[in-house]
């Protein structure tokens, strides 16, 4: 929803596994524009200043949610791809006493976002790739919204990349943005990394 019409709160799940959390990826989340030139996002969340979103479990992967973009020629301008967008007036909630607690070398998963590679996956990603330069954010947080705490036991990490060296466009790679200043909580045992070129 683009522009919600009504607030939105998801409740907890009773996952056998990984009890209390509001929205469960162990699949795919995939975007990659079928045009060149075209931005990116491969899961987006939002809501407004009258009609909020509530995650009130928060986010668990153990999957993939990744985009790519891409430009060609000489003349297009730079785009953007975004693997999670936790976009303006959104809540992903912690609700730490339906999940799994820390347990000597484990972190347990009591936080408002696990990536976990539980499976052997667990990874946010975004790609930006070209001749035009552009963007790239694998978990981009936006004003207004909350999410406190992470867990990452998996793999965060965007990248961009131009085949163009002489181009003025920007050519950034961000592998968390937090334009909230909500997160006061960052747990990583996997890797979280960026790289432009």
């Amino acid at each position: 929803l683009i522009n919600p019409t009504a607030p939105l709160t998801i409740g907890v799940y009773s996952d056998v596994v990984d009890p209390g959390f509001s929205f469960y990826n162990r699949g795919s989340i995939q975007q990659s524009a079928a045009n060149t030139g075209a931005s990116t996002m491969a899961m987006w969340i939002i809501g407004n200043s009258a009609n909020q979103t509530t995650l009130t479990g928060g986010i668990f992967n153990s999957g993939s949610i990744a985009a790519q973009a891409t430009t060609t020629g000489t003349t297009a301008a730079a785009n953007s791809a975004f693997g999670l967008y936790v976009d303006k007036y959104v809540t992903l909630g912690a609700n730490s006493s339906g999940k799994v607690a820390a347990s000597g070398n484990l972190p347990g998963d009591q936080a408002a976002l696990v990536n976990s590679n539980a499976t052997g996956a667990g990874t946010i990603s975004a790609a930006v790739s070209g001749t035009r330069g552009g963007t790239a954010n694998a978990l981009y947080i936006g004003a207004n919204s909350s999410l406190s705490s992470i867990i990452n036991t998996g793999t965060i990490f965007a990248t961009a990349s131009t085949t163009d060296l002489t181009i003025v466009n920007p050519v950034q790679a961000f592998a968390i943005v937090d334009n909230s200043g909500s997160v006061t909580s960052i747990y990583n045992s996997g890797s979280i990394t960026a790289q432009a070129s």
